[in-house]
């Protein structure tokens, strides 16, 4: 009864460590394929998702710059359009003055 007792507690433990260990090589390959995914393969010139990641921080730091720039540009170019304007109009009223006193 005792080495019956015994066998099977030998059985349930041995059938433990066995999912254990199905376990753990299932979390072996999953960390595999995280490593893999974050830092790339070979097949992929190591171009994994750290690397979309860098890239996609450096086209953000370029685009802010030129969009910028266009901000600054499109103010330098209202202010010169307002002068411009107002040239046009007092020219406008000029000619118009002159137009009226003939």
């Amino acid at each position: 009864m005792i080495m019956s007792e015994d066998s099977e507690r030998l059985d349930r433990l041995e059938h433990h460590f066995r999912i254990y260990k199905q376990d753990l090589s299932d979390i072996k390959d999953s960390v595999k394929e995280i490593k893999i995914l974050l830092g790339g393969s070979a097949l992929n010139g190591n171009k994994g998702f750290v690397h979309l990641m860098e890239l996609n921080d450096e086209k953000i730091e370029i685009l802010e710059k030129e969009l910028a720039q266009i901000k600054s540009d499109f103010e330098t170019a209202k202010y010169w359009g307002k002068g411009v304007t107002g040239v046009a109009f007092v020219t406008l009223g000029l000619i118009i003055k002159k137009i009226l006193s003939l």
